[in-house]
């Protein structure tokens, strides 16, 4: 017997060890399949206790057997000739001996008998089990667990029975049993015969419950559930827990319906021992508790129930459990009249779930926020319940500090031995914090703002602007106590529950706009920054300032506002009515003083910086945390330039730089050690301090609080005019150090650009000072080393998804991005001269691989000056980098005055044309073609002729294997071949009939008036939509006539500045090599044009035209004192005269077809005309007729006031361009800057250049910004393309705009010049700060 028992214990064993295994198996097959291959599969196979008996058994009776079988077969003279047969051999003898066959007889007897007896005593087993399991199971009747899901509640002195894959074997239980087990639970028998129902119910796994008997179980649980024993309840209760989370979808949701009405019946009967709110509620009583557990219960379906229920839409599970928990959370307890209102249903969820996590699990999905608002709407009483808690929360205003500890932090246990009461302001405000939680979810959805108003008795209704209101009160005037709130606690404070519900709804579009974007709310939201303008103002009388915390909250809600564009607008949009009157506040219609939300930030953030606040005769400073709040509030809502003009941001950024500066002369007054302080500290062994200066931890403040200012002065500098406010404070080197180190570091730039900053050092390198202060911080030298180990020590493991083909692209694509961020700091020509001139490259002809350049010019010597074959094979990558070096040159020289400084200092043609000559054959005319070698040509024909697009054929930069696809002429010699300017079958110097013409020789005797003016206007558009070239002599005569007519008629249009230029001063001017070279290009093309007849004559008239007209302009500079920290540029610094060459003049010298006289003359009188600084970049340098603050920075007109309007009307015209340009680190006003520099002198063909001068001087200059504007839209495709390509900026500088023609276009010019006139003329006056712009503000008036 005792063998027996063993053998049984050893088989319950082994298949409890599979147990998990067949639990996998679907089918009988597959089970046995999983225990025959139980030891290929199963590591622990035979370590399992009844394989280790098989095993000792096999030793014990067959061993003997083995060996002599073994001894027998070796001892035979059969030959073993395959591995394996003797084995074979021993298994099979041992197989047939009599000995196995007792031993599998004996083995199979015991093991059947054994599982015989498991299956007849297994019911016996797990009745024995489960006492042993009651007998040292928990006493305590409610035990709780920690779930992932939160925690749970075990009710009864049993454990769970489990499923029956928990068991050694397999039973189930008859339909007799369970109606046995029910008619037990009849509330007639006796309470011991309950009991032991209950008892029986308990060990039925829910999964085994039967279908037909789920309805009567169900009846006499939830009977059992309303038992007067409190045991039998328990154990009701916890039976249903175990069916709410064990058992199927069908008898889990009638299990909860059931539930819920009981719940309901609770609350709704009169016998049920429910306290008022009145009186609290007392944990420790049992009837309170036990409501607890059941709604705790309830709360922890809920949130489970969510994740399954959309699983089974056939069974309406979503829909019958959400209607039955709405219609129970909607009860409440019938109380008589006058009587004090009995606790509901939500007040005990509010204390198990304050937060309403249910809630917002089931509001985020629309297949139950559908069900849940329709029911909502019927049952109307839950969302009206919420309304009125805040209301009454707000009209009582009570601080209440104990449910933040109890409510939070109590366990809701019945039977514990300390008494814990909620007291009714506890309840109160339990019941407040899920109503705001559960306010805020419903606001955010349509069907939810639908069910306001909320009508009250015996008062207004409610709607969601008072709601609002009220709760908002709870932030701008908080209670009293709210500052003392321990950090921890802070989420029940009301401030901060209404806080988070307000970020809430402003985080989305359509509920901030409905809910929020209100003008009373927006009133309220800002009284803590109108109280302090008020105290300034001396308009106050209260001694009580909003509290820091007050002032974090409101920037808070309000950075949620504008973080999106709704928000953001209405903030910059929206006239408020202010109780301070503001210097810059306008007048409503009833006389209120008004003033936008963005203004009281920016004039609240301003005061700030600068201290302004003056209290009853005191300075009260505001926190610096709340001034970095504002000021973020404030960078939010500016990010494009019509914002820039909503907002004071010039003031702005010239407070910030104020309060850099004092607190840069704080950090000066640290402690500094001294010989009398060392030596007193040695004596004394303390630390000495001067008095009034800062400690360690006071100056590292004073640090961050620096680097918070400069980043925000970086912020404001985003655009051109930003840009120059920033020049003018003097921070420029400052904030070029701060992008340094953060770009050094790879740190990311807050909402910025990831890269550099993106697009503000392409802005910042534009101005000669900017570029200045890029070089002495070390941003050049750490893009060229950047190129330079990509080029020459680029890894050798970087991944190639396909072998390279020869020849290679000319810039290989792990060395794009450098390229690009060379290229956009370099793209500007005050930052070429900043960086070349006055700077000799090196005649060293060796170079070591270690060896890397320091700087750009060491750079491009090294790569593109590589006149001899030892400085070439210096190189690693001979090809690449040479040719690399060579495209860096190409972009730099597209622009014609770097191209000039860089030809004028070191001889880049010669320096080319040798290279080339080095590669020609030695016989015949051929040329060995490489990359270097095409590129080179590319290169030569770039800077040696002008054209557009149809005026020069530039050569193609790439070649294939075969020679004959490149049929461009290779040249190591000038003239440039004649093949690369296409034949000119167009007499430009011929007029051509058009209505232009017409009314010019119609009006020989005309009038000085503006209609004239108007007409001529009008002929030229009418002209130019016909299509119709206006050459010849009507250009300068048109030009003559309406620079005289406009002198006449608008005489304060022109200053008085002197234009007289002595002959002795043109003979002794020696232009610069730049504008010789100029001087030799203009008049090539010229003559290419039939526009000039060339010759020695012709050159000497063009030079002493521009000797002439730099001599006047150099009478009318201001000079500079050197020592200015925001002038210390070479380019500022250029007495002599403007830096580049002259191109408005050679222009206007090729317009005039040569006449010398009568293009002077126009000049001369043109250069005293405002608008010529505009237009013309020569004339604006360093004028002195510009504003001192302006002229001191050496930025031009053209960039901070014609610029700064394209990129602005590119953003609200073509935002998707703007985009690209954004996302490629440039701007439209940087390519508009080198294309008018230039006067568009290689984009466009003469003809649309001479339309384009006739446009901006008869019509005005402001088309110089609808002209650029209008190429970026004819470009706008291939904009987008080169973007995703990454090569945006070089397409931009090197290729003309071929197929543009300004006639095309001209509607589209004239749409914008009617929309953007106005600003841009307004604009214009208050850069020169004078009315030099009447005439276009009377020619806007007549609208075409």
């Amino acid at each position: 017997m005792e063998e027996e028992d063993d053998v049984a214990d050893a088989i319950r064993s082994f298949v409890n060890h599979f147990i998990p295994s067949l639990r996998e198996a679907e089918t009988l097959d597959q089970a046995e399949e999983v225990l025959r291959n139980a030891e290929e599969t199963d590591e622990n196979f035979h370590r399992l206790e009844f394989v280790t008996m098989l095993n000792s058994k096999i030793e014990k009776d067959l061993s003997v057997l083995l060996d002599r079988e073994v001894e027998r077969q070796k001892l035979t003279e059969k030959p073993v000739d395959v591995q394996g047969q003797l084995q074979d051999r021993i298994v099979a003898s041992i197989l047939k001996s009599p000995a196995y066959g007792e031993l599998r007889k004996s083995i199979l007897t015991s093991t059947k008998d054994a599982a015989e007896y498991l299956a007849t005593n297994y019911v016996d087993e797990e009745v024995e089990t489960q006492k042993s399991s009651d007998r040292h199971g928990s006493k305590h009747w409610m035990s709780s667990r920690k779930t992932g899901g939160g925690t749970q509640y075990s009710f009864s002195e049993e454990s769970s029975v489990g499923s029956s894959y928990n068991h050694s074997g397999y039973g189930f239980l008859g339909r007799d049993y369970f109606h046995q087990v029910i008619s037990g639970m009849d509330a007639k028998n006796s309470l011991e015969v309950r009991k032991k129902a209950m008892q029986d119910l308990l060990r039925i796994n829910p999964a085994d419950i039967l279908e037909e008997v789920q309805a009567p179980l169900k009846s006499a649980l939830f009977d059992s559930l309303s038992d007067p024993d409190n045991s039998i309840s328990e154990k009701a209760l916890k039976y249903i827990m175990r069916l709410l989370s064990n058992s199927g979808v069908s008898l889990t949701k009638s299990i909860f319906l059931a539930f819920m009405e009981h719940i309901s019946v609770q609350f709704n009967a009169r016998k049920t021992r429910l306290p008022a709110i009145r009186d609290g509620l007392s944990v420790d009583n049992y009837h309170h508790s036990i409501m607890l557990v059941k709604i705790r219960l309830m709360r922890d379906f809920m949130l489970q129930v969510s994740k399954y229920w959309i699983r089974y839409p056939s069974e309406r599970l979503m829909e019958e459990i959400v209607k039955a928990t709405v219609e129970m959370l909607s009860s409440k307890a019938n109380s008589p009249p006058g009587s004090p209102e009995i606790l509901s249903p939500v007040h005990f969820l509010a204390l198990i779930d304050p937060k309403a996590v249910w809630f917002k699990t089931w509001i985020h999905g629309a297949f139950s926020r559908n069900q849940l608002m329709q029911l909502f709407a019927k049952h109307r009483s839950m969302v009206e319940g919420a309304v009125k808690s805040c209301h009454d929360f707000y009209a009582k205003r009570v601080a209440v500090k104990d449910p933040v500890e109890e409510a939070s932090k109590q366990k809701l246990t019945p039977r514990t031995s300390v008494e814990v009461t909620y007291k009714a302001r506890h309840l109160e405000f339990a019941y407040f914090i899920h109503s705001v939680h559960v306010l805020s979810h419903v606001l955010r959805f349509k069907k939810g703002r639908e069910l306001f108003p909320i009508k009250q008795k015996g008062g207004d209704d409610i709607t969601i602007e008072k709601l609002l209101v009220n709760l908002l009160q709870f932030v701008v005037q908080p209670i009293s106590h709210k500052d003392s709130v321990p950090l921890e606690k802070a989420e029940f404070n009301p401030s901060e529950l209404v806080k988070a519900m307000f970020r809430r709804l402003a985080a989305e579009e359509i509920p901030l706009a409905i809910c929020l974007c209100n003008n009373h709310i927006a009133s309220i939201l800002l009284e803590p920054v109108m109280s302090w303008m008020e105290y300034s103002n001396g308009n106050s009388t209260s001694p009580t300032l909003p509290s820091q915390s007050t002032m974090l909250d409101v920037a808070d809600i309000l950075s949620v506002f504008c973080s999106s564009d709704r928000g953001k607008r209405f903030l910059l949009q929206v006239n408020l009515d202010c109780s301070v009157v503001y210097p810059s506040a306008g007048k409503s219609s009833a006389g209120k003083s008004t003033m936008k939300p963005c203004q009281i930030l920016c004039d609240f953030t301003i005061r700030a910086l600068r201290g302004d606040f003056n209290c009853g005769g005191l300075d009260v400073k505001v926190n610096r945390v709340v001034i970095e709040s504002f000021l973020y509030v404030c960078r939010q809502m500016y990010s494009n330039h019509e914002e820039f003009r909503e907002m004071n941001c010039s003031e702005l950024s010239s407070a910030a730089s104020q309060a850099w500066q004092d607190s840069l002369r704080d950090v000066d007054l640290a402690v500094t050690p001294t010989p009398d302080n060392d030596s007193s500290t040695a004596r004394g062994g303390g630390e000495s301090s001067r008095p009034g200066g800062l400690s360690e931890s006071q100056s590292n403040e004073e640090f961050k609080w620096q680097q918070i200012l400069v980043d925000n002065m970086l912020n404001f500098s985003a655009n051109p005019r930003g840009l120059l406010l920033l020049l003018q404070t003097g921070a420029l080197k400052e904030c070029s150090q701060h992008m340094f180190s953060r770009y050094s570091k790879k740190l990311q730039v807050s909402k910025c650009e990831k890269f550099g900053y993106g697009v503000l050092v392409s802005k910042i390198s534009a101005c000669a000072a900017g570029m200045n202060a890029l070089l002495e911080c070390g941003f050049l030298s750490l893009f060229v080393s950047e190129c330079w180990a990509n080029l020459e020590c680029s890894p050798d493991d970087r991944k190639v998804t396909q072998p390279y083909s020869y020849p290679v692209e000319s810039i290989d694509g792990f060395c794009m991005k450098s390229f690009n961020s060379l290229l956009n700091v370099i793209g500007s020509f005050p930052a070429v001269f900043e960086t070349f001139h006055g700077v000799k490259l090196s005649t060293k002809q060796n170079f070591s691989f270690r060896e890397p350049p320091g700087s750009l010019p060491e750079f491009i010597n090294r790569l593109v000056f590589v006149e001899n074959k030892d400085k070439l094979h210096s190189l690693f990558n001979e090809d690449q980098s040479h040719t690399f070096g060579l495209r860096i040159m190409n972009a730099i020289c597209c622009c014609l005055d770097s191209m000039l400084l860089i030809q004028s200092q070191y001889g880049l043609t010669k320096t080319l044309l040798d290279c080339q000559k080095a590669n020609k054959l030695e016989k015949g005319s051929g040329y060995i073609l490489d990359m270097p070698t095409v590129e080179r040509n590319h290169l030569l024909v770039r800077t040696n002729l002008l054209g557009g697009y149809s005026e020069r054929s530039l050569p193609k930069r790439n070649c294939s294997i075969d020679i004959s696809d490149y049929s461009h002429p290779v040249f190591h010699q000038l003239p440039v071949p004649a093949a690369y300017s296409p034949t000119n079958n167009k007499a430009y110097n011929k007029v051509a009939t058009c209505d232009l013409s017409k009314f010019m020789t119609s009006t020989k005797t005309w009038q000085h008036d503006d209609k004239w003016l108007q007409k001529c206007a009008a002929n030229l558009v009418t002209s130019l939509s016909a299509k119709a070239n206006i050459k010849g002599s009507l250009v300068p005569d048109v030009l003559e006539k309406v620079l005289e007519a406009r002198c006449a008629v608008i005489p304060e249009w022109f200053c008085n500045d002197s234009s007289d230029v002595k002959d002795s001063e043109v003979n002794s001017e020696e232009l610069p090599p730049m504008q010789k070279q100029a001087a030799h290009l203009l008049l090539q093309y010229g003559q290419y044009l039939k526009l000039l007849a060339g010759g020695k004559e012709e050159e000497n008239h063009l030079l002493q035209t521009l000797k002439r007209s730099r001599v006047m302009l150099r009478s009318q500079m201001v000079v500079v004192p050197k020592g200015d920290s925001s002038t210390e540029s070479k380019f500022v610094n250029q007495s002599s005269g403007y830096p580049g060459a002259d191109w408005f003049v050679g222009v206007m010298y090729l317009m005039f077809m040569g006449d010398q006289k009568r293009c002077w003359t126009f000049l001369k009188l043109f250069a005293k005309s405002m608008d010529s600084c505009v237009l013309w970049p020569a004339r604006s340098f360093l004028y002195k007729g510009l504003p001192k603050t302006v002229t001191g920075t050496g930025m031009e007109p053209l960039m901070y006031c014609v610029g700064n309007n394209i990129d602005r009307i590119v953003e609200l015209e073509l935002p998707h361009v703007a985009s690209a340009f954004r996302m490629s680190g440039y701007s439209a006003a940087l390519i508009s800057q080198h294309w008018l520099r230039q006067c568009f002198l290689n984009f466009f063909n003469w003809n649309d250049i001479v339309h384009f001068m006739l446009l901006c001087v008869i019509s005005g200059v402001d088309y110089q910004v609808y002209t650029c504007v209008a190429v970026l839209n004819h470009l706008s495709r291939k904009i987008l393309h080169q973007s995703n390509q990454q090569t945006l900026v070089i397409f931009l500088k090197e290729e003309p705009f071929t197929g543009f023609k300004l006639s095309d276009y001209l509607d589209y010019i004239r749409d914008l010049h009617t929309k953007y006139s106005h600003s841009i003329i307004a604009d214009i006056r208050s850069s020169f700060g004078g009315t030099s712009t009447s005439f276009y503000s009377k020619q806007s008036a007549h609208k075409r």
